[in-house]
Parts: structure tokens; sequence; C-alpha cells
């Protein structure tokens, strides 16, 4: 189980909704094309997954497997995250061991200058470019495994 979930005490697979459950909230702002291409993939990931629960099963894939920070990190270096254009926003909300990993791993990507808004943006495109770690994600999903 992701550390991530196991220290919010969150049993596997199953996942309690409400604010008491996910007690930080990050609001990020992203330009229309990240933003379209988010809601499409959570909408084609299957009924009723939203694009909050895609980026959490996201972090805690990435929580769990440091290879896959490793490709996140080099898919940042050769792909700048400029966050230009930024117009939508969204809101994240997140368990503390979630935002612990942001705050960690953006602080790991510090020499590419990388803030958690860029981490997020550069989430957003590794994900769009790297298909077989989307379906990955996806088949954590509740209800899609």
């Amino acid at each position: 189980m992701p550390a991530a979930t196991a220290a919010a005490g969150e049993p596997g697979g199953t996942r309690r909704r409400g604010r008491e459950n996910y007690p930080v909230q990050k609001k990020f702002l992203l330009d229309p094309p990240r933003h379209d291409w988010l809601v499409r993939a959570a909408h084609a990931s299957g009924p009723g997954v939203g694009y909050v629960a895609l980026l959490r099963a996201a972090i805690d894939l990435l929580d769990a497997e440091d290879a896959q920070v490793a490709a996140l990190h080099d898919h940042i270096a050769a792909h700048p995250v400029t966050g230009r254009d930024r117009g939508k926003t969204i809101t994240l909300n997140i368990t503390a061991a979630q935002e612990h990993w942001l705050r960690a791993t953006s602080h790991r990507t510090g020499d590419l200058g990388v803030t958690q808004h860029q981490l997020i943006h550069g989430l957003i495109d590794w994900l769009a470019d790297t298909p077989a770690v989307l379906d990955t994600i996806r088949a954590t999903l509740p209800g899609l495994a």
C-alpha cells in the first residue's frame, strides 16, 4: 500500500470521502490545454472518476514507485514547465501524506527550479505523454480494477 494512503489510515483500495479524510486543500492554475486534457482523461477513466481522483491516484503511484518519480523528473527536465497562459483553477483536496509527497518531490527536483505548481503541470504533461503509466493509474481506481 502506498505510504501516502497508509499514513492517512485508509484501508487499501477503500477510500472514504469527506473533508476529514482529505484535510489539505491545494489550488493550482492550469492553462486551458492542460485543464481540458485532465478533464478528458478523468472522464475516459470510467464513470464517476474526476480529475481529483486521477491526480490522487497518480500521487499514490509515484509515492510507491521511485522509478516512476525518476521518470517524471526526467520528463520535466526534458520538457521545461512554463505554466504560461494559466486560466483555470483546480482545487485538489488531498491527505497530509500526499501533500508531504508534493512538497518533498518538488524540493527533490529543485535543481530544475520546480515548484509544487510546476510539478502538477509536469505531472499532467507526463501522464499525457505516457499512456502506459496512465493505464496503470486507472487500474488502481476503485471500481475499475
